[in-house]
């Protein structure tokens, strides 16, 4: 009988030990709580969430006082309905220290969640550094000419900082409040631009985009083309173009800065619910005039080619840079290929290429509408027995697509003077990341830019067969995709992963991604990769040539984009046939061990 006694009461204990702590939850008045009671888990859960948020809202209004009337309240004034909104923000994405007790399980579920009333300053701290940090992204992509890059995180932290209460608004080192310091510095970023004509065919322009006097890397922009205001055009290492309505006079023109970003915002769910909850910020300065007439197209162009060779040429002088004598013949076929894509005429120079670069050539001008946006200043690099022709401008656009790309093409002769690959080229900055690593041979540097480049175009132009072919067949793939967690198999993993937008990662053998990739190209209109900085660490010991990149990536597709950073381990002992070993996506760098690197596996 004491056995059976004990054991009873060892079953009642955690029972006992749930009530005594619910109630002293409720009662002690060191807590906000809140519960919630449904048929499923899930739903009870999101209750209690809900439930406890309106009871944070209350216990903090007071310093919420400046917030509230940065609130997107659509013409309420009601302070607490503003405030409530401005908490909802807070969701299981961010109240990472709340605490969770399953009073009954389901059918008839029952929950409660609570946090301390000390800890609750830990969830603003949270969003505090997360500005913080955006503002260190937008001032390290300001340097590196990313003007895309500094607008959107600037935005983001602005929308950010005006969530805060009043007690925790962060300041800069010379005590501005940020909230007030980020749109003077957006404004500085916007008169920072100068966009000029630099050619005008009809309805088509090609624009010179600087910033500071300095061809930009990158910045989105859009602008009103006789109908209405454009989709997203992207401007790159300078070239940027515009396309107005047949008849529309390419006079005025004027280009709006994108800054907003809220299609990338939803990919993480705190910065697409503040984006959306605060009023944020209207930027008149965002609207560029369009300078230039044909007068000053004449007199700029040569300074602005200028400009873009300098550019190019300083990135690839540590290589073999070809004579002209040696290229006269090369150069006699790309003003042929040039002189074909312009007319449209393909057929007219497919005795150029081989049968691999003639199928390269096919499917880059199928990628989406290429138009070439000037007369390129073309470099000869050697490469082995291939001689590698850099950099044609050229702009894509797609009928169902947000966005408009402009890529440098790159044509690679073999020894018989046959263009046998055809490839978007690196940014300059990742091309200067891998050109100035002077430790390694001249033939490494080449190899791993041109592996690059053709990695990034073979998922442009779904070339499945080429990527099937660089990947080991025991080869580590890590996807990783951002998407919201709504099923569990039990409470232990929903504890775990909060119900909040995660970085879903996959392990797959060879086969399964080249599948996946196979829906993935059959369900996209297009997919275009950017390239930004990178860092090339070459394996020690009796490895050989085997090299580690770590590289900032942007996957832009048909209904998918994200940000983040991609790690290759590649062997280029045999250089004419490089293998991935390795491949691995995370978000952002992890705050215990950073980025995946070659030390990792």
């Amino acid at each position: 009988m004491r056995k059976y006694v004990l054991l009873f009461c060892m079953a009642l204990m955690p029972v006992l030990m749930t009530a005594q702590s619910v109630t002293e939850i409720k009662n002690s008045g060191k807590y906000l709580w809140g519960e919630g009671m449904a048929e499923s888990y899930q739903d009870a859960d999101r209750q209690a969430l809900r439930h406890l948020v309106e009871n944070i809202s209350v216990n903090v209004e007071s310093s919420f006082t400046n917030v509230i009337g940065n609130v997107n309240s659509e013409g309420k004034t009601d302070s607490k309905m503003a405030m409530q909104a401005v908490m909802k923000t807070y969701s299981q994405a961010t109240l990472t220290n709340t605490k969770v007790i399953t009073i009954s399980q389901e059918p008839d579920a029952h929950v409660l969640r609570y946090v301390a009333v000390e800890d609750v300053a830990k969830i603003f701290e949270a969003r505090k550094q997360k500005a913080e940090d955006f503002i260190n992204l937008a001032q390290k992509a300001e340097e590196r000419l990313k003007i895309d890059d500094v607008l959107r995180y600037y935005y983001w932290s602005y929308c950010l900082v005006t969530s805060l209460p009043d007690t925790m608004q962060p300041q800069t080192p010379d005590h501005a409040l940020l909230r007030t310091w980020i749109p003077d510095r957006i404004n500085e970023v916007f008169k920072g631009v100068k966009v000029r004509k630099y050619k005008v065919e009809d309805e088509f322009v090609t624009l010179y985009v600087t910033y500071k006097d300095k061809p930009v890397a990158s910045l989105d922009y859009t602008y009103y083309d006789g109908r209405g205001y454009t989709n997203i055009y992207s401007a790159t290492d300078g070239l940027g173009s515009m396309e107005m309505q047949p008849g529309v006079s390419t006079d005025n023109l004027k280009i709006k800065c994108e800054y907003e970003y809220l299609g990338e915002a939803q990919i993480d769910k705190e910065i697409a619910a503040v984006v959306e909850v605060m009023k944020g910020r209207n930027f008149r300065n965002a609207y560029i005039n369009v300078g230039g007439d044909n007068q000053t197209i004449a007199e700029m162009q040569p300074v602005a080619l200028a400009a873009l060779t300098a550019k190019e040429t300083e990135t690839v002088m540590p290589l073999s840079v070809v004579s002209k004598e040696e290229t006269t013949s090369m150069e006699d076929i790309m003003g042929k290929v040039l002189e074909a894509v312009k007319a449209k005429n393909y057929k007219s120079v497919e005795q150029y290429f081989t049968p691999e670069g003639k199928e390269m050539f096919h499917k880059l001008l199928n990628y989406g509408n290429a138009r070439i946006l000037e007369e390129p200043q073309l470099t000869y690099i050697r490469k082995g027995d291939e001689t590698i022709c850099r950099s044609i401008p050229m702009s894509f656009s797609f009928k169902n697509n947000t966005r408009k790309f402009v890529e440098s093409v790159c044509f690679t002769f073999n020894a018989e003077n046959k263009i046998n690959c055809v490839a978007f080229g690196l940014g300059e900055e990742a091309v200067a990341d891998i050109l100035k690593r002077t430790d390694y041979s001249e033939n490494a540097r080449m190899v791993l830019t041109q592996f690059l480049e053709n990695y990034k175009t073979a998922f442009a132009l779904k070339r499945l067969d080429y990527i099937e072919s660089i990947f080991d067949d025991n080869a580590l793939i890590i996807t990783g995709t951002v998407v919201k967690r709504t099923d569990y198999k039990n409470q232990e993993e929903r504890t775990r992963y909060l119900d909040n937008p995660i970085i879903k990662y996959n392990r797959y053998d060879k086969n399964t991604y080249i599948n996946h990739l196979r829906r993935t190209f059959a369900s996209n209109e297009f997919i275009n990769i950017r390239f930004a900085n990178n860092d090339v660490v070459k394996a020690g010991g009796d490895y050989g040539e085997v090299y580690g990149i770590q590289i900032k990536q942007d996957y832009y597709s048909t209904n998918y984009g994200d940000t983040g950073y991609l790690f290759l381990c590649v062997d280029l002992n045999d250089p004419e046939n490089p293998i991935i070993k390795v491949r691995t996506w995370q978000p952002d760098r992890d705050p215990d061990f950073g980025l995946y690197g070659l030390g990792d596996f």
